[in-house]
C-alpha cells in the first residue's frame, strides 16, 4: 500500500471513493483565475494559466507557469488590460506566447518568452485589433498542424435580431499574413445571439471544426472549415450538427439553455470529442418539493471527419450551465464535472458545488472522484491539459470569496480511498491542526470576523490498493 498526500481548499464533508482512476499528487492554490475552458497551452512540461490578484480587485494579470501542478514562475503580462478580460485564451509556440482576450473589442497578444527552462519575463512584441467593438467576444484559439493560428469570436449585443440570427467570426494567421473571415451568419430560431464557442482541428484530415450553441435554441451548430494550399482558410458549410429531442439526435441533443461545449482532438479514438450538457432536463427538488435547481446528464460526442457521430452517455445529472473539463488519453476519456449529489441535512437536500472526476474506459464510467470545492459553479473554468491529466479549476472559501485555481495532474490508475483531516491556513500558512472538520471551520470563521485571510486546508491521504 502507497500513501499520497495533498492539500485542497474545501468546506464540504470528507469523502471515501474507490475507483479505477488516477490518484491525486500535487494541488497548489495559484490565485483568481481569468481563462477559458478548453486546453491549455505547454512550455515545455508546464502548463500556463492566468491570474488575478488574490482579492479580484485591481489589474494586475499573470502568466502561471506550473509543472505538475507546483508553480514555477509568476509573471506580470506587461500592457495588459486588467480584469475586465475574463476569458483568455493562448497558445505557446516555441518562446512565443500568444494570447487572445477581450471584452468589447477582441485582442490578439504576441509575448517573447524570456528564460529557459524556467521562464523570468514576458516582453510584448505585437498587439492587434482583430474583432473591433463593442459587443464582441473571444471564443477558442488554436494552433493547426501547419503552425498557422485560428481564433474565433461571436458578436452578442443583447439586441433581438429581426430575422434571428447570430454572427460569429475568425481570424487565420500563417507567418506575417492574416485573413479575417467575419461574418459567418448563424440562422437560428432564437431571439438571443449570445453563443458558447468550441473548436478543434480533427486528427484524421486536419480540417477544423467550429462549434457554436445560443442560449435558447435546440441545435448545436457545425462549422467546417480547411486551410488551403495557398495558406487561406475556406469555411465549407455552415449547418445544425446536434439538435435536441424534438429534432435529430434525440436524448443525445443539447441542453435547451445554455450549454458549456468543450471540443478536444483524439487521435487514438480517429475522432473529435465535443462534450456538452444534454437535453434531459430534470428540475431538483429540496425535501418541501419546491425546485431548488434543473440538472440535466452530459453526453460527449466522438465526430468522424466525414461528420459520423456517436455518443457517449454520462448520467449523473449535472448543473446545467456548470463547467466542463475533457481530457482524452489513449486508454481513458476523463471527464470533470460538477454533479448533482444528495446532500442530507442541508436546505436543498443536494448539492452541485464541487468538483469531480470520473474516467471512461470504453465500456462504463468510474463513479465521480471528489477533486474540490467551488461555490460559484456557474462561472467555473476547468482547463485540460492535451492528453495529460492535469485540470485547473476555481475553487473558494464563503470566508473569503473570490476565485481561486488548483491544478491537479496525475498519470496511472489505481484503486483508491481516501481519509482526510483539517487544519487552518492564514495568508497561505498552515497554523493550527484541527480535531475535525466542524472545529476547523467554527475556528475559521472566528478568526476571519477577526480580519484573518483566513482557509480551512484538507490533507488528504490517499491508499492505493
Amino acid at each position: 500500500m502507497k500513501l499520497l498526500r495533498l492539500a485542497l481548499l474545501v468546506l464540504c464533508s470528507a469523502t471515501v471513493c474507490s475507483a479505477q482512476i488516477p490518484p491525486l499528487h500535487e494541488t497548489q492554490w495559484l490565485g483568481r483565475l481569468h481563462g477559458p475552458t478548453g486546453i491549455a497551452s505547454e512550455y515545455g512540461e508546464m502548463i500556463v494559466t492566468f491570474v488575478g490578484p488574490e482579492s479580484g480587485v485591481g489589474n494586475a494579470i499573470s502568466a502561471v507557469f506550473t509543472e505538475r501542478g507546483i508553480e514555477q514562475a509568476r509573471i506580470l503580462l506587461p500592457d495588459f488590460p486588467g480584469v475586465t478580460d475574463d476569458y483568455i485564451y493562448s497558445v505557446i509556440d516555441g518562446s512565443t506566447l500568444w494570447t487572445w482576450s477581450g471584452q468589447g473589442s477582441v485582442k490578439l497578444r504576441e509575448y517573447q518568452i524570456v528564460g529557459d527552462p524556467v521562464p523570468t519575463e514576458l516582453v510584448l512584441v505585437s498587439e492587434q485589433i482583430i474583432a473591433p467593438g463593442p459587443r464582441m467576444f473571444p471564443g477558442p484559439l488554436i494552433q493547426l498542424e501547419s503552425g498557422a493560428l485560428v481564433g474565433m469570436w461571436t458578436y452578442n449585443p443583447f439586441v433581438k435580431e429581426i430575422d434571428r440570427h447570430a454572427d460569429v467570426g475568425f481570424f487565420y494567421a500563417a507567418g506575417a499574413s492574416l485573413q479575417i473571415i467575419y461574418p459567418v451568419r448563424l440562422e437560428g430560431t432564437t431571439t438571443i445571439s449570445g453563443s458558447r464557442l468550441a473548436m478543434a482541428q480533427h486528427p484524421v484530415d486536419d480540417t477544423i471544426w467550429a462549434f457554436s450553441k445560443r442560449d435558447s435554441e435546440h441545435s448545436i451548430v457545425g462549422i467546417h472549415l480547411t486551410e488551403t494550399i495557398l495558406g487561406t482558410l475556406e469555411v465549407d458549410w455552415v449547418r445544425p450538427f446536434i439538435s435536441d429531442g424534438k429534432y435529430l439526435d434525440g436524448v443525445n441533443g443539447p441542453s435547451g439553455e445554455y450549454p458549456q461545449l468543450v471540443a478536444v482532438p483524439d487521435s487514438t479514438r480517429q475522432a473529435i470529442l465535443l462534450a456538452y450538457e444534454s437535453a434531459q432536463y430534470q428540475k431538483m427538488r429540496r425535501p418541501d418539493g419546491t425546485v431548488c435547481g434543473y440538472a440535466t446528464p452530459i453526453r460527449i460526442a466522438q465526430i468522424a471527419a466525414d461528420g459520423g457521430k456517436s455518443f457517449i452517455a454520462y448520467d449523473h445529472l449535472t448543473e446545467r450551465l456548470s463547467a466542463i473539463g475533457l481530457i482524452a488519453t489513449p486508454d481513458t476519456i476523463y471527464l470533470a464535472s460538477f454533479p448533482y449529489l444528495e446532500a442530507p441535512g442541508t436546505v436543498n437536500g443536494w448539492t452541485s458545488d464541487d468538483v469531480y472526476l470520473s474516467a471512461w474506459d470504453g465500456t462504463s464510467w468510474t463513479e465521480p472522484l471528489y477533486l474540490a470545492n467551488s461555490w460559484d459553479d456557474q462561472r467555473s473554468v476547468i482547463v485540460s491539459r492535451r492528453g495529460k491529466l492535469e485540470l485547473a479549476f476555481p475553487d473558494s472559501y464563503r470566508l473569503n470569496p473570490y476565485e481561486g485555481v488548483f491544478l491537479v495532474r496525475d498519470f496511472r490508475a489505481a484503486s483508491l480511498t481516501r481519509t482526510d483531516s483539517f487544519a487552518i491556513a492564514v495568508g497561505g500558512v498552515l497554523v493550527e491542526q484541527c480535531a475535525d472538520e466542524l472545529s476547523a471551520f467554527a475556528e475559521a470563521e472566528e478568526m476571519a470576523w477577526a480580519g484573518a485571510h483566513v482557509s480551512v486546508v484538507r490533507t488528504s491521504e490517499l491508499s492505493l490498493q
